[in-house]
């Protein structure tokens, strides 16, 4: 397995686990009337990108 496969599996579990959280404890509101588990989602694959694009 390269580098850049381990870091996108690492990274999808750790948006996966963000994902479940979120739909436990769901919220009625937030930045831009989505949940902050979206946001974090967003911000993690953006970020993710970024790296791996460096």
């Amino acid at each position: 397995m390269t580098d850049g496969t381990l870091f996108w599996v690492c990274l999808t579990l750790l948006m996966s686990a963000i994902l479940i959280i979120g739909l436990i404890r769901r919220e009625r509101e937030g930045p831009g009337r989505i949940g902050l588990e979206s946001v974090l989602i967003t911000i993690l694959y953006l970020g993710g990108v970024w790296l791996l694009l460096r």
